[in-house]
Order: C-alpha cells, then sequence, then structure tokens
C-alpha cells in the first residue's frame, strides 16, 4: 500500500506543476480524487500516522482558510483550497523515515524522467524527431506546442535576441521546470555528492534560462550554504567571476545566458529590473487602484470581467483576485508545516526561498511546492543543520588549526602527534 502512496503523490506532484500530460486529465475531479486515494492508502496501510496537536491545529488552519476563500470567492474555490492543501497535511502526519522514503522516491522519479527528457532533447539538435502537436484544453493563453512527448517546443520558448531555444521539459514553461528542479535540490539540501542524480536537476535549471530559476538556485543554495565568512566571500567571488565571465567573456556578452538572465537583471525605473514581465501596466494600475480603496485586502475573486486588468503573474495576481487575507492564510499554513522539532534555521530558510517564489510565480497551493516543503523540513527533525560531511570536514580543518598553533615556537610540539581520535568530539561549526 505504501508503494501506491507513493505513485499516488508522485502523479499529483506532476499534475500540480502542469505536465502536459496532467492537462489531458480532468481537471476538477482529479484534486478529490487523489485525496481519497491518499486517506484510503493511509487508512488501510500501516504508515504509523503522528497526529500532535500541532497537526490539529494545522487542520483548523485548513478549514478557516477555506472558509474564508468560500465566503470571499465561492465554493468550488474553497473547494479548490481544500483538496490543495489536505495532501499536505497528511504528508506532516507521517512519520520520518515514511517521509525520508517519499522525498527519495519524487526525487529519483522526476529526476529519471527528466534524464530522459534532457537526453531526448539533445538528439533533436541532430536527428528529426517524430512529433506531434499539442494544444492545452481550455486554455488560450498557452500556443499549440510541438510535442516530443518527453519535451514540448513552442515560439514561447523561443529567444530570437539570444537564438536559443529555452527548456522546458514536458511542462509547459521553462519557469515551472526550474522553480520545481529548485525546491526539489532544496529539500535534498544540494548534497550532490550524495544524491548525484541533483546533477540533472541543476543541468534542467541552467537550459530553461529562466531568471526565476537562477536567481532561486543562487539565493536558496547561498541560505544553506554560506555559514562563515569565507564561505560569504567564496560564493562573492564565484557570482562575480560568473556575470564577468558571462557578460564580458564568452562571445563578448553576445551569449544566452547574458542575453536572457544577465541583461535582464539590469534596473529599470519603472519596473525595477528590466526582465520584471510578471504583469502589464494595466494590471500595476488597476492593483494600485486596489490598493488605494481596500480592495485588496479581500480581492475581486474569479471575477472574469476584469479581462486584461488582470493578467500575469506574480504576488499581485494572487492578492487582485484573492486578496490580501488569502496571502496571509497561505502564509500561516506554510509556517504550521513546520514541525516543531525541525531545524529552524533549515525551516525557515525554506520558507524564505517560499516567499521569495511567491513574488514572481504565486502559485502556494501547487502541491509541487507543498510536497517538497513540507517533506524537506519533516526529514530535518532532530537533524543538524550541517551535513555530516561538513561537521567533519570543518572539524578536521578545527583540528589542523590547532595543531599550527600549537607546534609554533615555544608550544608543546609533540600535542602535534595526537591522533584524530582523541580530538575534542564537540568540534563542530556553531550552530549545529
Amino acid at each position: 500500500m505504501w508503494n501506491v502512496f507513493k505513485v499516488v503523490t508522485f502523479i499529483y506532484f506532476l499534475i500540480s506543476s502542469y505536465a502536459w500530460f496532467g492537462t489531458l486529465l480532468p481537471q476538477h475531479y482529479m484534486p478529490p480524487l487523489i485525496c481519497a486515494l491518499m486517506l484510503i492508502c493511509t487508512a488501510v496501510g500501516n504508515f504509523h500516522l503522528q497526529f500532535t496537536q500541532r497537526a490539529y491545529a494545522l487542520g483548523g488552519v485548513l478549514l478557516l482558510f477555506v472558509a474564508y476563500t468560500t465566503l470571499t470567492v465561492n465554493i468550488q474555490q474553497g473547494g479548490v483550497v481544500f483538496f490543495s492543501l489536505l495532501p499536505a497535511l497528511i504528508l506532516y502526519v507521517l512519520n520520518k523515515e515514511h517521509q525520508k522514503n517519499l522525498l527519495r522516491f519524487l526525487t529519483n522519479a522526476l529526476g529519471i524522467l527528466l534524464i530522459f527528457s534532457v537526453v531526448y532533447y539533445g538528439l533533436g539538435f541532430v536527428v528529426n524527431l517524430p512529433h506531434g502537436s499539442f494544444k492545452v484544453p481550455n486554455n488560450d493563453f498557452y500556443p499549440t506546442f510541438d510535442n516530443y512527448y518527453l519535451f514540448l517546443k513552442s515560439d514561447l520558448y523561443m529567444s530570437q535576441k539570444a537564438d536559443t531555444n529555452r527548456f522546458a521539459a514536458f511542462f509547459l514553461e521553462p519557469g515551472h521546470l526550474s522553480m520545481i528542479c529548485c525546491l526539489v535540490m532544496f529539500a535534498n539540501r544540494f548534497q550532490f555528492k550524495k544524491y548525484p542524480i541533483l546533477w540533472i536537476y541543476l543541468v534542467c535549471v541552467a537550459i530553461s534560462f529562466s531568471l526565476v530559476g537562477y536567481i532561486i538556485f543562487f539565493v536558496a543554495f547561498a541560505l544553506l550554504r554560506i555559514r562563515n565568512i569565507a564561505t560569504m566571500m567564496a560564493t562573492v567571488v564565484l557570482v562575480a567571476g560568473s556575470w564577468l565571465f558571462f557578460t564580458e567573456i564568452w562571445q563578448n556578452g553576445d551569449n544566452p545566458v547574458n542575453v536572457l538572465i544577465f541583461e535582464r537583471m539590469k534596473l529599470d525605473e519603472s519596473k525595477g529590473i528590466k526582465g520584471n514581465n510578471r504583469t502589464t501596466k494595466q494590471t500595476d494600475y488597476f492593483f494600485r487602484q486596489c490598493v488605494k480603496d481596500g480592495t485588496i485586502l479581500t480581492g475581486i475573486g474569479n471575477n472574469d470581467n476584469m479581462g486584461q486588468k488582470v493578467m500575469g503573474a506574480g504576488y499581485k495576481i494572487y492578492m487582485l483576485r484573492y486578496g490580501i487575507f488569502a496571502a496571509m492564510f497561505a502564509a500561516l499554513y506554510y509556517l504550521m508545516l513546520i514541525n516543531p522539532r525541525a531545524n529552524k534555521r533549515y525551516a525557515y530558510s525554506f520558507f524564505c526561498v517560499i516567499a521569495l517564489l511567491f513574488l514572481q510565480r504565486a502559485y502556494p497551493l501547487w502541491f509541487a511546492w507543498l510536497s517538497t516543503y513540507t517533506l524537506g523540513i519533516g526529514i530535518m527533525r532532530n537533524e543538524s543543520f550541517f551535513t555530516p560531511w561538513q561537521i567533519e570536514n570543518h572539524r578536521r580543518k578545527l583540528l589542523k588549526k590547532m595543531r599550527r598553533r600549537m607546534t609554533l615556537p615555544g608550544t608543546a610540539s609533540e600535542a602535534s602527534d595526537a591522533p584524530i581520535e582523541n580530538s575534542p568530539a564537540d568540534a563542530r561549526p556553531a550552530g549545529v
């Protein structure tokens, strides 16, 4: 039954993040069906669920969020909120071993699909691959795609200026792919040495040429890896070196990374940065109006008459539709998903990543967000922020420094012969 639960979870993971084949399924019926299957599996299987006081409080927040959405929008949207957030509550009450096993399964399953997708995508540069056409049902925003089954192609992905076709795998947008890859890597704490399959996620972020993907990756990586002045300086040097290489050295700046990433990060008086294309000017004006008259507190709901006034993605669109109060409920739910015994530094770093994503792509109900967030924090219960390898590496550096000091003139040089095993057991990074 546990294997069934994992497969069902993975299917919902793909559906929620708009894999193209997921859009062919009945959208209104899949979330309730998935929730029913997950509940059946947990009821029949011996999963050793942990119903703590926090779990009951989380259920209360869920019901309040549903009630609020039903009153301010409609009962249908209330149902969407319920069936989107309930699976996260189910994952929350799993024990640590099941959470760890499920995260490994999601990481490996998606990683294997991405390997096939990248390889097949690469073959497309040397041979003509068989393909068909695909149109997203009941959606006029997306154009007709060239469907290569393991990846999609479209003029939407093509940058004429950079002469580059951005990679989106089997998702509808390169941005969808990149942010999901970043979340999976963060949930696995960027442990490339321990989990080599994470390299394919990094490759996918790189060839997606997604600005949000690049920013989220570097911010998330820095949050986990920067622990002292040395690593901070190394990160600064790496970022500065990368900037110099892509903007000046590689083809004198005429390369896809510079055109699609760094040039879009230049300051702009009206948009903040040049690449800020989340909303239109008309939407920005309407947002300011709603802030002035207080409509932004509860939003306008799914009002189809707004037309061009509510177009784009990011926090402005979410707040225009559902209001600031809905964003606060979503933030509270994510905060409640932090297990009391979780490593606080890791958990709140993950929340910061989610908040940063929300600014650009406000999809807090996506199961791909909720699952990686819940599982990543869940398996960090009673765990050190640093990995065992980082702790041991730091310990050895401390010992070398101690030995150098002890061999200076006027010190007991014979202490340098002390074996590592006799070193202080608590030699570890501060804050562990």
